[in-house]
């Protein structure tokens, strides 16, 4: 039988320490260039940094219950987002993805984990485009980037 580890909440001052840590290594890359466009790095949507989006993954997806736990957006596109998470995550592994706009209220997102970045990043596809998504995200969370 496996053990579940107890990992600390995401609190502000913890998400700010991981954030500036993933920053610093992402400006430390000699790949990862600032201004390189969606078409340049082969992506097809255009990712999006929101600086204090907050959101939750339950490991379950919809209607059965599952582990839920906060997790932090690094990086969000209208296919899926990049995220930091204190939990350990399988590939492959479907899941719900809960993300919170001010104002609007919170969407549920059917996903499934595709990738592991190590440093507790985990890369997750949508199961369907979610353009309102993003369309709410700008025009509802001021403080966001183009990646």
């Amino acid at each position: 039988m496996a053990t579940q580890q107890t990992t600390p909440p995401l609190t502000d001052d913890l998400l700010d320490e991981l954030v500036d840590g993933l920053l610093d290594e992402l400006i430390a890359d000699k790949h990862f260039k600032v201004n390189e466009s969606a078409a340049a790095n082969q992506r097809k949507a255009i990712r999006y940094f929101f600086h204090k989006t907050k959101a939750s993954l339950s490991t379950k997806p919809f209607f059965t219950a599952g582990e839920k736990f906060e997790v932090q957006i690094i990086n969000m596109s209208s296919s899926g987002v990049r995220i930091l998470s204190t939990n350990k995550l399988s590939q492959k592994t479907k899941i719900s993805l809960s993300i919170s706009i001010k104002g609007i209220g919170t969407w549920k997102v059917p996903a499934k984990i595709t990738r592991s970045y190590g440093n507790m990043q985990y890369g997750i596809a949508f199961n369907t485009p979610e353009h309102a998504i993003i369309d709410q995200l700008i025009e509802h969370e001021p403080d966001f980037s183009i990646v």
